[in-house]
C-alpha cells in the first residue's frame, strides 16, 4: 500500500498516496502528494480530488469511475 504521512516541527502535514487498484496486468500508477497546515485539510482535499478508501486500500477517482469492478493484487504469502 502506498500511504505515507509525516508532520514537521511547525505542524505542517505531508501526505503521499498512491492507488492500490489493479489496472490491466499491473497496478495503477496514479499517485499524489499534498502538503497542508492541518491533517483535516489534507484529507478533505484528497477526498475532493476523488481519492477513497475501499476495503482498506487507497483508490484514485479514475479507477472508481472506470465503470469496472475495482480489484486489488493479492498479498504474497
Amino acid at each position: 500500500m502506498g500511504y505515507r504521512e509525516s508532520e514537521n516541527k511547525n505542524g505542517v502535514v505531508k501526505i503521499e498516496i498512491s492507488c492500490d487498484a489493479r489496472k490491466g496486468k499491473g497496478i495503477c500508477g496514479n499517485q499524489t502528494t499534498v502538503i497542508f497546515p492541518q491533517r483535516r485539510m489534507a484529507t478533505h482535499f484528497l477526498y475532493e480530488l476523488g481519492w477513497r478508501v475501499l476495503r482498506n486500500h487507497q483508490v484514485c477517482g479514475s479507477c472508481l469511475k472506470s465503470g469496472k469492478r475495482v480489484v486489488f493484487p493479492r498479498k504474497g504469502i
